[in-house]
């Protein structure tokens, strides 16, 4: 049997799965919050500033990332921490 196959039959891999979760979060949350500001701040730097119209776009896209952003990542901070307050009850 092959080796792959072996360690999807091993059973509980939420625990794998929990940890693997907790190390990515802080770039699931932190990498598109800054994506969405230097966007923002592109816009508001050669947009605003320069009175440029054509960066319009650009602020747009900042919001459409942050509000993204948050509307995903306050469901999976929850989920989060409820997971993980009820592995350490066990």
């Amino acid at each position: 049997m092959k080796k792959e196959m072996v360690y999807l039959k091993k059973g509980n891999n939420t625990e794998k799965v929990i940890r693997t979760e907790l190390l990515l979060t802080p770039i699931l949350i932190f990498m598109p919050l800054f994506i969405g500001l230097l966007f923002i701040y592109d816009w508001y730097d050669r947009g605003f500033v320069e009175g440029a119209s054509g960066y319009f776009g650009t602020l747009l896209i900042g919001i459409i990332i942050l509000v993204s952003n948050f509307l995903f990542d306050i469901p999976f901070i929850k989920s989060l921490m409820e997971i993980t307050r009820s592995k350490n009850k066990k």
